[in-house]
C-alpha cells in the first residue's frame, strides 16, 4: 500500500468517517477545539467503538507513536504539512496544507 493519503475536508468543526487501512475498516472522528485550536481525532473500530481517544492532530508526527496497541493501524498515521512549516492545522489550513497521511511502512529496507 505504502503511503497514502486520507481524505479529509475542513467544512465542518466536527465529523465522522470510516475507511479502509490494510483491509481493516477504520472510522475516524474529528472536532476542531476552539479553546486551544488544534483538531483532535478519535480512532475507532468498524463498529464505532473507540480504539483512541482524544489524539492531538499536531503537524509532522505520528499520531499513534505512543499508542500502539492492539487495534490500532499498525503503520503510521500522520498530519503532514505541506507548506514548509511545521505549524499545526488550524480551521482552516486543515486539509488544505496539512494532510492526513497513512504510511504501511511496508516499503522499508530490511
Amino acid at each position: 500500500m505504502a503511503v497514502v493519503e486520507i481524505p479529509i475536508d475542513n467544512q465542518n468543526p466536527a465529523f465522522k468517517f470510516f475507511t479502509d487501512l490494510e483491509n481493516v475498516t477504520y472510522g475516524f472522528r474529528f472536532k476542531f477545539n476552539t479553546r486551544v485550536q488544534i483538531w483532535i481525532v478519535d480512532i475507532l473500530d468498524r463498529n464505532d467503538d473507540t480504539i483512541l481517544y482524544t489524539v492531538p492532530f499536531y503537524s509532522n508526527r505520528d499520531m499513534t507513536e505512543f499508542a500502539k496497541l492492539q487495534g490500532v493501524p499498525p503503520g503510521i498515521l500522520a498530519a503532514i504539512n505541506e507548506s514548509q512549516s511545521d505549524d499545526d492545522a488550524d480551521r482552516f489550513t486543515f486539509s488544505l496544507d496539512v494532510k492526513f497521511l497513512y504510511d504501511d511502512l511496508k516499503d522499508e529496507a530490511v
